[in-house]
């Protein structure tokens, strides 16, 4: 209801029938409390990438947003997190995935005093799919609680969801993520992967996977890590040249960079590897 009452910006994008790599730009950069919502229809096999970049330094922040994708459409969304210190920011996000489709999220989580997201995905009919990664940074202050979820509603559906974070300072991560196999979801796939880094003695991190199977015909598997920059990896680094926090630098930027080379677009690529790397100083 607060929501409601304070709405003040609302997007709604149509993706066209039979389109093919449409573009669209969403840019947020904003000093004034906002509450926005997105709605996102992908029509009958059409093809889109949406990137979704906010900034600015508000003390509150809203997001909510729900996408339904028609019968062989494939929708790729880029989301790029780099609020303020001051922000406290909610996100949820809802989609209806349709027969022979596909949502691919990349979430960027690196701004906000505290940052909450939830993303449900419904793989409603056969062989859709959802592929969700996530990659945050904290450091200082900064608290985040980060969900994932699948929900295998229809038969030969696959999920593939991923988290990877580096935490220093005295700020604190949880991760979480889950696959839902419900009963008539047979033939389906899940994998959910849950990484963290810590960088520092008072930095904390939860990393947990999980899994809710109703049908034995499926496969599913899940894991999970959490630890520190390994000392022979430094010590290898330092014998090359390279002083303590440079080694660290390299190190970290290798963990990460797998992942990075996901985002198709060079120039937004570079962008995100320039931020994390200011971040990190």
């Amino acid at each position: 209801y607060f929501n409601q009452v304070n709405l003040n910006k609302i997007t709604f994008i149509k993706i066209p029938k039979n389109s093919v790599n449409k573009e669209i730009d969403i840019d947020i950069e904003t000093k004034e409390n906002i509450i926005h919502y997105i709605f996102i229809k992908a029509k009958e096999n059409s093809n889109a990438k949406i990137t979704i970049n906010k900034s600015g330094n508000p003390y509150y922040a809203s997001e909510n947003i729900r996408i339904i994708t028609e019968k062989d459409s494939t929708l790729s969304i880029l989301n790029i997190e780099n609020f303020g210190t001051k922000t406290t920011n909610f996100e949820k996000r809802i989609s209806f995935i349709g027969e022979n489709s596909k949502i691919n999220w990349f979430d960027i989580s690196i701004g906000s005093l505290y940052h909450r997201a939830e993303t449900y995905s419904n793989l409603n009919e056969r062989n859709s799919e959802i592929q969700h990664t996530v990659i945050y940074l904290s450091k200082k202050e900064q608290k985040k609680d980060l969900f994932s979820s699948a929900i295998h509603i229809s038969k030969e559906t696959k999920s593939d969801l991923k988290a990877k974070g580096a935490l220093k300072d005295y700020s604190k991560v949880l991760s979480r993520s889950i696959i839902k196999i419900e009963e008539n979801a047979y033939d389906s796939n899940g994998y959910e992967k849950q990484d963290a880094l810590i960088l520092s003695e008072n930095a904390e991190a939860d990393a947990m996977p999980q899994l809710e199977i109703k049908n034995p015909n499926v496969k599913c598997s899940h894991g999970s890590t959490i630890g520190q920059i390994d000392k022979e990896k430094i010590f290898y680094l330092m014998s090359r040249g390279l002083d303590i926090e440079k080694a660290k630098k390299k190190i970290i930027e290798g963990y990460f960079n797998n992942t990075l080379e996901q985002i198709d677009n060079v120039k937004i690529r570079e962008k995100i590897k320039k931020i994390i790397d200011k971040k990190l100083r």
